[in-house]
């Protein structure tokens, strides 16, 4: 109802490119955002993913530069409000900073770059404001990344694993069941597990079981399969698990 008021238009726009941005719907947001007359941070932030993946090396530096020095100078000092500002300038900072990296590599064969953006993310709040944007962000680059196919999915799963973790801790439920089904379309490693989590604190203890025998089932081949992972700690701790599965009732039941 709102989008259709001609005085919330403009304040609304934003946010819906934000949102083909992440889609990667360029055509449409290139449409939405060549007459916007504000330049919020999320657009210019979309702009800058934009050049990364068509390759406009001139246009990143000239939008890199800008957005850099509207986040500097966004931050004041002498006031209360200003702190609050500088907490969310270094988000945006977080953020352009990731994709600067990304841009000057363009591919996550080199695993140095992986684990770097992974120690970033590990380094900042665990709050779904923080923690959101920058996975967010992240997946865009990684599914339009130069990396073969197994890589790319194997990612890809990961953070499709974390936005749902991150969700499910701070409450939201549908993104967080989202989040689980693409992950586990991919395979992602201890995506079961997670589901298991999930279903347990909606009150479906069952399923949860369910879930946590697949994850135990995937546990075992692994171990079986890989010579290198016959620890004896491991072994005692999927026994262990298998233990615990074993004691609740009616786990095979739909």
């Amino acid at each position: 109802m709102a989008s259709k008021e001609t005085a919330f238009v403009e304040t609304l726009k934003p946010y819906f490119a934000e949102s083909l941005w992440k889609l990667g719907k360029w055509d449409q947001f290139e449409q939405v955002t060549c007459n916007l007359e504000s330049q919020h941070f999320s657009v210019s932030l979309g702009k800058m993913v934009k050049a990364t993946i068509f390759d406009d090396s001139q246009g990143f530096e000239a939008l890199y530069s800008k957005i850099v020095q509207d986040i500097a100078t966004s931050i004041g000092y002498g006031s209360s409000s200003s702190y609050r500002d500088a907490y969310e300038a270094i988000l945006k900072a977080h953020l352009v900073s990731d994709l600067q990296l990304f841009a000057q590599e363009k591919s996550l064969a080199d695993e140095g770059t992986a684990l770097l953006l992974k120690n970033r993310i590990s380094c900042s709040a665990m709050s779904f404001a923080v923690r959101e944007p920058i996975l967010n962000l992240h997946r865009v680059l990684i599914e339009n990344s130069i990396c073969p196919a197994e890589v790319k999915s194997e990612y890809l799963g990961k953070v499709w694993h974390d936005i749902a973790k991150l969700s499910r801790k701070c409450g939201f439920k549908q993104t967080a069941y989202a989040s689980l089904l693409h992950a586990s379309e991919l395979g992602a490693y201890c995506s079961h597990l997670e589901s298991a989590k999930f279903f347990w604190c909606e009150g479906n203890h069952q399923k949860a079981m369910k879930e946590l025998l697949n994850f135990l089932k995937a546990q075992a081949i692994s171990v079986i399969e890989n010579t290198e992972d016959l620890s004896v700690t491991r072994l005692h701790s999927v026994s262990a698990l298998h233990t615990i599965a074993a004691k609740v009732p009616n786990t095979n039941e739909d």
